[in-house]
């Protein structure tokens, strides 16, 4: 394979559930098929967990997708068609722009979609193995809240980050089975990440703002006082 062959899967505008699933693990899907897959000899590392998570992510609507049912057969073996509930990794289709999103709010790094994190700490990469989605969440969510130049939620530091958590909280662990947000869990998080404990005004400043802000009460500026010089017409 050539070394830049993975470069040209970025001109699809869509991709198979197996194609995307194959460029997230690094390896070109063209050297491929579904079927090899099932011989688990030729499996690459990790394909299985980038395939059950896209899969549940087109399920859940995550990914916005076109799904193609598995077909079914008759005991004939003629196509009865296709099945309900299933999802054929061959015939779905993936937007790669909704693909892209997906893996940025999980901070996957995957340079053939343009979402390589190299540049931001590693503790952030979920591909380090020192990586605590918990630290993440209470970094990010600290990183987002104080990035915003307006405070779209009219609340306390308190309530914006809370609301970031639960907002993300698919892609930190924060979820309970059900699907809801783990209450107990952003709070904690919250905690962390939350700069004003105390409480107090709600107006959240921006990093830019702390830094530009001039002081209360400026010192007035001293005025210049001219020295007149003497007469020398006087007649005493």
């Amino acid at each position: 394979m050539a070394a830049n062959a993975l470069e040209f899967w970025r001109l699809s505008e869509a991709l198979t559930i197996f194609q995307a699933a194959m460029l997230i693990t690094g390896h070109d899907p063209d050297a491929y098929t579904s079927e090899d897959t099932r011989n688990w000899d030729s499996v690459p590392a990790g394909y299985g967990a980038a395939l059950n998570a896209l899969r549940v992510a087109v399920r859940s609507g995550s990914l916005k997708a076109k799904i193609v049912g598995e077909i079914g057969f008759d005991e004939y073996e003629v196509p009865v068609g296709e099945i309900p509930g299933t999802i054929n990794v061959d015939g779905t289709y993936i937007d790669v722009p909704s693909l892209i999103e997906y893996l940025r709010k999980r901070n996957f790094s995957t340079a053939v979609f343009g979402t390589d994190t190299a540049s931001e700490p590693e503790y952030l990469n979920p591909a380090c193995r020192f990586y605590a989605r918990k630290l993440a969440a209470a970094v990010n969510a600290w990183l987002a809240v104080t990035s915003q130049t307006t405070d779209a939620t009219g609340g306390t530091p308190k309530r914006r980050i809370d609301k970031w958590l639960r907002e993300n909280a698919a892609a930190y662990g924060l979820t309970k089975a059900d699907g809801t947000a783990n209450e107990e869990g952003i709070r904690e998080i919250s905690k962390i990440a939350n700069w004003r404990p105390e409480g107090g005004a709600a107006k959240t400043p921006t990093r830019g703002e702390v830094e530009s802000t001039p002081a209360k009460n400026p010192p007035t500026p001293l005025k210049k006082v001219s020295k007149k010089k003497p007469r020398d017409d006087f007649p005493f």
